[in-house]
């Protein structure tokens, strides 16, 4: 359902007060016990959709953008390093990790004996459809 004539409802993210939030965040994000925006959106009493309907209304501001991948960044790597230093389960730093910054199984290499190799795969790539690939390849094996 549309919003009603009038409705000032988006109007009340400006500029001004997003690059506010953000930099807050930004504070948050450098502290390396700080593992996720979800979080630190939460604390500031803020929904978690708002980041992505940030990301959507500053599409085209560049300021806005860069500063929202530097913070997801600085997530993402204290997400990393907190699963490397076994400061959490390494399970839980692989599936947040997958779920939240789009990191995927790399297909081209095999899983060592060391751990679980991982690759970041933009969410937007269509992966290969395996069953049909393993179809393939057990005809060929026949």
């Amino acid at each position: 359902m549309a919003a009603p004539k009038q409705n000032k409802n988006g109007q009340k993210w400006t500029e001004k007060k997003v690059i506010q939030y953000l930099s807050r965040l930004e504070k948050a994000a450098s502290k390396p016990r700080n593992l996720f925006i979800g979080q630190q959106l939460k604390k500031l009493k803020l929904y978690r959709d708002v980041w992505s309907y940030w990301k959507r209304k500053f599409q085209n501001n560049e300021d806005i953008t860069e500063q929202m991948e530097l913070i997801e960044g600085m997530f993402e790597s204290n997400l990393f390093k907190a699963a490397l230093h076994d400061e959490i389960p390494t399970r839980i730093g692989i599936l947040s990790l997958r779920n939240a910054h789009g990191w995927r199984n790399n297909p081209k290499e095999e899983v060592q004996d060391t751990g679980i190799l991982l690759q970041f795969v933009p969410k937007t790539q269509e992966q290969p459809d395996k069953t049909k690939e393993e179809a393939k390849n057990r005809a060929k094996s026949a």
